[in-house]
């Protein structure tokens, strides 16, 4: 339909064991992906060495019989679901965002998608991060996509200054969409993330979904005035390109991979974290420990649920805002 930005959501499970349902549908007949984004997620805080400082990234080019470093910096990298990998010590005992799967997974559509282009975004999730001087969030999933094998060229990493959180993120992410000459375009999260991301791109494409000002003054009132000329632009740009964006969850593509490999290499995800992957008898025949852990997940991943039904929610009726850890004017 001309004019008119069209947004669908994959569903996690993926009966035909195949990659197209991050593709899309055009009158019947299949077509791949010409963007895909992976949405940036946690960071670990930087690995130490045996003196216990952090250690140093350093990409080195060869000249001759010498080498010469083109540049270091500390490593940093994408968090797991493991507890404890979530960044900072007040979460030390959370479930790890679940980040580093959608760089796994947007690595695997890559490759299916070879002409896509790949975008990463954010700057810092919080200010620690901004004073440590370290990588922003679009460097290290991009840096973790070319570990993956994504060549870099194919890879756009938006460093907005204003990207320090989801919606933020998803505003810097549109902004080099629109610059790009993709019209298809498919967004990779995790399972638990995709509602509420699908709804803050229904608010940034177009404020006048319900409540969708209300949103856009909570963020000016706390010092983000997002919406710009630049992101009006973009708007229309989108529009009248007929934009079709799809948000898909890493975790089938995670499933997809096991079956590529005839192992069961991701499968801990599920046996871990998502409930509805075990059957009781399985749980039941867990030794005591291992039952232990498996709950002790369960329960933060059914608050991480929570969580993000909650901010749903908050999106619908209007009183999402961000939170105080970073604001525009910092």
């Amino acid at each position: 339909m001309s004019g008119e930005i069209l947004i669908d959501k994959s569903e996690i499970h993926n009966p035909a064991g195949n990659y197209r349902f991050a593709g899309f549908n055009e009158n019947g007949r299949f077509v791949e992906p010409e963007a895909l984004v992976c949405v940036t997620g946690g960071v670990y805080e930087p690995i130490k060495d045996a003196q216990g400082n952090p250690a140093v990234f350093r990409e080195v080019t060869k000249e001759g019989d010498g080498e010469q470093v083109k540049f270091e910096r500390m490593r940093f990298n994408t968090t797991s679901f493991a507890i404890g990998s979530a960044p900072y010590a007040s979460e030390k005992e959370a479930l790890g965002h679940g980040g580093k799967y959608r760089a796994v997974a947007v690595a695997r559509l890559a490759e299916e998608f070879p002409l896509a282009q790949v975008f990463t975004g954010a700057k810092y999730a919080n200010l620690r991060e901004a004073k440590a001087g370290m990588p922003t969030h679009a460097t290290i999933y991009r840096d973790h996509l070319i570990a993956l094998g994504v060549k870099p060229e194919r890879i756009i990493a938006r460093e907005d200054d204003f990207a320090v959180n989801t919606f933020t993120e998803l505003i810097s992410e549109i902004l080099a969409l629109a610059e790009s000459n993709a019209r298809l375009i498919t967004f990779c999260t995790n399972a638990f993330h995709q509602a509420r991301l699908g709804q803050m791109l229904r608010i940034i494409l177009n404020e006048s979904t319900p409540n969708g000002k209300r949103i856009f003054e909570n963020f000016k009132n706390k010092g983000f005035d997002l919406l710009t000329p630049e992101l009006l632009a973009a708007r229309r740009v989108l529009k009248e390109r007929n934009t079709r964006i799809n948000i898909v969850a890493a975790e089938p593509v995670l499933l997809n991979i096991d079956a590529e490999r005839h192992k069961h290499t991701f499968a801990n995800i599920f046996a871990l974290v998502y409930q509805a992957e075990l059957a009781p008898e399985v749980v039941a025949a867990m030794g005591d420990q291992e039952r232990q852990e498996y709950e002790k997940r369960l329960v933060l991943y059914r608050g991480r649920e929570e969580t993000e039904a909650q901010g749903l929610s908050q999106l619908l009726d209007g009183t999402y805002t961000p939170i105080d850890n970073f604001t525009a004017s910092q």
